[in-house]
């Protein structure tokens, strides 16, 4: 992860760096286009390509990460067991059905937000069977 904060954290100021580029570029045109704002441009095209690129790829590790820790809440909760709780000899049992719903809820919120989708989240979540009761309670 902290590789990806630093590929970030140059990128931003590559972007930056480029951005200057541009400016004194077109500043010494007079705001004309020549071939040297056009190659300005190009490199703060790319410096951002590379910057956004970085940013995915950080935002995969998190989303990871995230989906990690849903998925070992979501056992935890399915198979009875309370973060703190004793375990008990041998597996507890567990409610697959009810398992199995919440995975995919969790993924399909989660390929929801990788495409940035709020509107499909929502929308999803409102077609998806009523839960019960007990299947209610966040947190």
């Amino acid at each position: 992860m902290e590789r990806n904060i630093d590929e970030m954290c140059n990128g931003f100021d590559e972007v930056l760096a480029a951005a200057g580029e541009v400016m004194q570029a077109r500043e010494a045109s007079f705001g004309l286009r020549t071939t040297a704002t056009e190659a300005a441009l190009k490199k703060f095209r790319q410096r951002c390509e590379v910057f956004k690129l970085s940013c995915d790829r950080a935002e995969d590790v998190v989303d990871s990460a995230r989906r990690s820790l849903m998925a070992e809440r979501v056992m935890d909760e399915a198979s009875g067991m309370a973060p703190g709780q004793p375990e008990t000899a041998g597996l507890p049992l567990l409610n697959v059905p009810r398992f199995e719903r919440a995975l995919q809820k969790v993924n399909s919120v989660a390929e929801d937000l990788r495409h940035g989708s709020a509107a499909t989240a929502a929308s999803s979540s409102s077609r998806s069977p009523p839960a019960t009761p007990s299947e209610d309670k966040a947190d």
